[in-house]
């Protein structure tokens, strides 16, 4: 819980004396609110009511509340207890959050006249809100968070008519809206100025347009609800998006249903898990040079890869195209994303090899996932210097063969569950000191293990089970401080366990099953 004024945001002009008053006004208010609510002091004390203490701990805030800016009493059990009177004395407040607090429902009458409130979240509280007279004062409300609070269908007419002209910002997440929500039509003045609606969680089914004049919408969630129809239904013709979040809904079409406007502005493009199927558009009906995440992961989406060399793609950063049927092979088209920085394709049925060019536009990705696919071949080592910046790399669940590549700057790896053989030996020319995350488990690697292959006390996770080990574990291991995982199952080891593993004082998950190892005499 925490309590400031307009020059909290400065400690280092502030006197010890008015942090001391901050830190007091603090702990007054959250006496006030439990000992007006019967608080039980200690386990053998009987119930105290410090009525004197109350009288001047609320004296002292409706003083100080006259001067307060920001007030955060958020993500507390005050168990249902009322918010002080202040008695209209909070009236500089701009920032006010009780997220998840607990306090009872009628803190929306006991505001007072905030008249100067631009942020007010009460998310996460399960009130039924039916009446929204409390809005009528806050004129220069710009967000508004009644997330995870019951609106209801019935309500959101006379919520529309209340809203604040000048707000910006309004989540409804998880109200209980259904589908009423995108077929009434939104105040006139308040849609021209609205810059994120946020609707997600709702059960939303409607297919009607959203109404109003929003030429100011730049963030639209529509996510977790029921939306079956086309997408220009529900977007009417709002031009001005620039995120777009229609993720776990039911929509099976995707083109031609944008509005044709959206392409000079849309930027972030969410539609996984829904039930999108066919062959992946090539997007060029956009012909846009914005977009740069597009999401589609957990769709029914087939046939190949799309030419992925024209204008909507040219500033894409971030595809994922996991958990859908693309075959094929890896397009050479993908050479022309130049600023690619996340590629994620997994559980996909895609085949042939790792083609050489890939590494030569690594130039600034960071995270490759092609995991749980039909890929196969020899891998070629990462020397060059484009793959620098390749710091997670999944290949895991495929059919590559032949030696380890040679990976210098790896941070994150999984190569488990393919066909690789040989030696550790590539892992002993990892230069990376970040080195987090290692796992060439279900292979079929041999071979002892040297200090050199780990060199990095910085790791994590090492699971290295189900291979053809052998020899003893080193007592080197005992070094690697942050180790929090380490799986040697099902290899070939011998010989005693080295005491030096108990100096991993981080470690939670040890498995050294199936080893022919003891306990050290």
């Amino acid at each position: 819980m925490f309590v400031s004024c307009s020059n909290l945001m400065n400690l280092k002009t502030m006197s010890f004396r008015r942090l001391f008053q901050l830190l007091d006004l603090f702990l007054g208010l959250f006496l006030l609110i439990k000992f007006a609510n019967g608080f039980n002091l200690s386990a053998r004390e009987d119930r105290i009511l410090c009525k004197d203490k109350e009288r001047q701990a609320q004296l002292e805030l409706k003083q100080s509340g006259k001067h307060l800016n920001f007030l955060y009493i958020s993500d507390n059990d005050f168990g249902g207890s009322q918010f002080p009177d202040f008695n209209g004395s909070l009236s500089r407040l701009r920032y006010l959050n009780i997220a998840n607090s607990g306090l009872s429902w009628r803190i929306l009458n006991q505001l007072g006249n905030p008249s100067r409130l631009e942020f007010l979240d009460l998310s996460g509280n399960n009130y039924s809100v039916i009446s929204f007279d409390w809005l009528y004062h806050l004129s220069f409300l710009k967000y508004l968070d009644l997330s995870s609070n019951h609106v209801g269908e019935n309500s959101w007419l006379k919520l529309v008519n209340k809203l604040p002209l000048h707000l910006e910002n309004l989540q409804l997440r998880s109200c209980g809206l259904h589908g009423i929500i995108l077929s009434q039509p939104l105040n006139g003045s308040f849609a021209s100025l609205i810059r994120v609606i946020n609707v997600s969680r709702n059960g939303l089914t409607s297919s009607s347009a959203l109404k109003g004049n929003m030429a100011s919408l730049k963030h639209l969630y529509l996510s977790d609800n029921q939306l079956r129809d086309g997408i220009q239904g529900i977007l009417g013709n709002i031009c001005t998006l620039q995120t777009l979040d229609l993720s776990h809904n039911n929509l099976t079409s995707l083109f031609p249903q944008l509005p044709w406007c959206i392409e000079s502005s849309l930027e972030i493009f969410n539609l996984d898990w829904n039930s999108l199927h066919g062959p992946l558009p090539d997007f060029t009906s956009l012909a846009s040079s914005k977009l740069v995440v597009l999401v589609l992961d957990g769709n029914q989406l087939t046939g190949p890869l799309p030419n992925f060399c024209n204008n909507a793609f040219m500033s894409l950063e971030e595809l994922d195209i996991s958990h859908n049927r693309f075959n094929g092979t890896v397009t050479e088209s993908l050479g022309c994303l130049s600023r690619l920085k996340h590629l994620l394709a997994s559980r996909n049925s895609m085949e042939d090899t790792i083609p050489a060019w890939l590494w030569d536009i690594s130039v600034l990705v960071f995270f490759l996932n092609l995991s749980n696919n039909q890929m196969s071949g020899i891998l070629s080592d990462l020397l060059s210097p484009n793959t620098l910046f390749i710091t997670e790399i999944d290949l895991s669940s495929n059919m590559f063969d032949g030696p380890l590549p040679l990976l210098p700057y790896i941070n994150v790896l999984n190569l488990a569950k393919n066909r690789f053989t040989g030696l550790l030996d590539p892992f002993c020319k990892i230069t990376s000191k970040y080195l987090t995350f290692l796992k060439v488990s279900g292979i079929l690697l041999s071979g002892e293990l040297f200090e050199c292959l780990f060199p990095c006390k910085q790791l994590l996770v090492l699971n290295l089970d189900n291979n053809n080990f052998s020899g003893e574990i080193l007592t080197f291991l005992g070094s690697l401080f942050s180790l929090k995982a380490f799986n040697l199952h099902n290899n070939n080891f011998s010989g005693e366990i080295h005491l030096s593993l108990k100096d991993c004082s981080n470690l939670i998950f040890l498995d050294l099953s199936s080893l022919e190892i003891y306990q050290p005499g």
